[in-house]
């Protein structure tokens, strides 16, 4: 344990664990979360912050199960417990508490961390130190008065002060941990019960961090269009009312509560028995952005020009439901509310080559477009364009949007999901015999893109809970 080598892959093993924690797991309690994301120092790049680190093993469990997570339990062995909560405990740390680490990226291969722990018996936290880094080190004079020590061999430093660990692998860093106890880090998020990574928008640009993701070009024009309103990025990990969930945000620029544009009304069209349910509301920001995605690949480039091109017509809201795609035409509804109804017949006309409506239905003309499967029946009842596999489906389609409840979303998806909802219910897919990977053929995913204060946030959740969501990551993986 002494060894160089062993005390070097100890430190790097408590330092992927607590980052694997972050992504994976849930807190309890939040309690000075706040406090300890404000030492971020000044030359790191990402925070990871939890709330109660005994909270996230033992919450978490289903997904420390799964994967590369299930070699955490090696951890708590080489710590002296059964469990790392308990390991931590016997190396004189408080658990039931939380903890920050802060990421300082060069490259793929130069990643410096540092972090806050907080303190249940400082000698017993100063000889876990000495044997787990291979000796006392060096004193370090750092800022504030504080005396900390330096392994030169190990390449970690601490200190403590008050009731916390500040541990990080250089002395700059720890000498800008130190500095931040007089002069705080600006982090605007707020804690909730949710382990969560930080970041800013300008700080992975400038520091060309999005390059060390796979498919980044994707993610820079993400970044590229939430950046002209946002500052500050997220992604948390959580539960709520037994529902896990994961949640990634952006903040306004300007620190006020992003207004609300209302709740969405088209899904009222849609198949209540669909699998799949997606109602959006379409921004110039969400066309701009989804047509430079597709854009960016050689075989969807085509569609990103007919996304720009559709946004000419299309109003402010889309809605989707999708029973099966295994035919060549796939048994789906579509709602498109409309800046121009008036327009519709000239486009059928000119796209489809309709002249003339096929039939009508309750005083709506009805256009019939005939392919080799499916005919597809398209009208325009007021504002809004309703595409339907099937004169049924079609007639079925108008008479539910003045029904309650008619779609299958329910009105907590709805309300939260003002900016668009996605909703996947293996238990349908299974009932309509559609064959699905393992894991998730029970699944039942919820992805909502809201508003949280300041914050707009895309979150998904798993009604099932963490055993839910540990059963879709152990099936794909």
């Amino acid at each position: 344990m002494n060894s160089k080598k062993t005390t070097l892959g100890m430190s790097a093993t408590i330092i992927v664990s607590l980052v694997c924690a972050a992504l994976f797991a849930l807190p309890a309690a939040a309690a000075t979360m706040d406090d300890l994301m404000q030492y971020l120092p000044a030359d790191a790049h990402i925070a990871v912050g939890l709330p109660d680190i005994e909270a996230v093993e033992t919450r978490g469990a289903p997904l420390f199960a799964t994967g590369p997570l299930s070699q955490i339990s090696s951890l708590a062995v080489a710590l002296g417990g059964d469990t790392l909560s308990e390991g931590l405990s016997n190396s004189g740390i408080r658990a039931a508490a939380p903890g920050a680490v802060f990421l300082s990226v060069a490259s793929a291969n130069d990643i410096r961390v540092s972090g806050v722990l907080m303190v249940e018996n400082a000698d017993t936290v100063k000889a876990t130190m000495v044997n787990l880094l291979g000796g006392e080190g060096s004193e370090v004079a750092l800022p504030g008065d504080l005396a900390g020590r330096f392994v030169a061999g190990s390449g970690v430093g601490y200190f403590l002060s008050e009731d916390k660990l500040f541990i990080a692998s250089s002395e700059a860093l720890l000498e800008q941990l130190a500095a931040r106890k007089a002069a705080p880090a600006e982090v605007n998020y707020t804690a909730k019960d949710e382990v969560v990574i930080w970041s800013r928008i300008d700080t992975l640009q400038e520091n060309n961090l999005v390059a060390l993701v796979d498919q980044n070009g994707y993610l820079e024009t993400l970044l590229n269009t939430i950046k002209p309103f946002s500052d500050e990025v997220i992604l948390a990990i959580g539960e709520e009312m037994g529902q896990a969930y994961l949640r990634a945000a952006a903040r306004d620029s300007n620190g006020e509560t992003v207004p609300s544009p209302g709740t969405l009304a088209l899904h009222g069209y849609m198949d209540a028995d669909a699998p799949l349910l997606m109602n959006l509301r379409i921004t110039p920001q969400l066309v701009n952005g989804l047509a430079s995605m597709l854009s960016r690949n050689p075989a969807t480039r085509q569609i990103g020009g007919y996304v720009r091109i559709a946004s000419s017509l299309v109003g402010d809201e889309m809605a989707v439901s999708v029973r099966s795609i295994d035919r060549d035409a796939p048994d789906a509804l579509i709602a498109l509310s409309l800046k121009n109804a008036s327009a519709v017949p000239n486009l059928l006309r000119m796209v489809a080559g309709i002249e003339a409506p096929t039939y009508q239905h309750e005083e709506i003309d009805v256009y019939v477009y005939e392919t080799g499967d499916i005919d597809v029946n398209i009208a325009v009842p007021g504002e809004t364009l309703v595409v339907a596999p099937g004169e049924a489906k079609l007639k079925d389609a108008l008479a539910a949007f003045s029904k309650a409840d008619a779609s299958g979303a329910p009105d907590a998806v709805v309300n939260r999901g003002v900016h668009g909802f996605v909703l996947f219910d293996g238990a349908k897919a299974n009932a309509l015999n559609i064959d699905l990977p393992s894991g998730l053929d029970n699944a039942n995913i919820v992805l909502t893109l809201g508003i949280d204060g300041p914050w707009r946030e895309a979150v998904l959740t798993s009604p099932a809970g963490f055993d839910g969501l540990a059963s879709v990551v152990q099936g794909l993986l």
